[in-house]
């Protein structure tokens, strides 16, 4: 699998998070439904209106947040990040050159170098997802 394969709103659960009153804000300034604030504040939704809800959301204080498997993470001294997964897959990453690659089965399956925060993210969510 490669990295172009992934697309980031399928791997991660990702979504910017507003308070209630921030929502009906969004639904009076947009004009449309709590459920249209909803789809667009979780990515159900990537039209013209959903990212300029998000924009909007952002704008009033919204964070991003992304959720991701739980998983067993080791440090260790040789600069490698080691997440075990419980399907098996295995995510090592390398601190001191920012690759990484994931490893199922034995098999190599996805490989990284220079990620971006983003990056390890999706490479974390595929790992869980094999």
């Amino acid at each position: 699998m490669k990295m172009n394969d992934m697309k980031s709103r399928d791997s991660m659960d990702k979504k910017v998070c507003v308070s209630r009153g921030v929502q009906g804000e969004l639904q009076k300034i947009f004009g449309c439904t709590g459920v249209m604030v909803w789809k667009a504040l979780t990515y159900k939704s990537d039209t013209e209106l959903a990212r300029k809800i998000r924009k909007q959301a952002l704008d009033r204080g919204g964070k991003v947040v992304c959720t991701l498997p739980e998983c067993e993470t080791i440090h260790d001294s040789g600069c490698i990040m080691r997440q075990t997964f419980a399907n098996g897959a295995v995510l090592e990453v390398d601190k001191s050159d920012g690759s990484g690659t994931v490893w199922h089965d034995g098999r190599k399956k996805v490989h990284l170098k220079n990620m971006t925060v983003m990056e390890l993210y999706m490479i974390q969510a595929c790992a869980a997802n094999l």
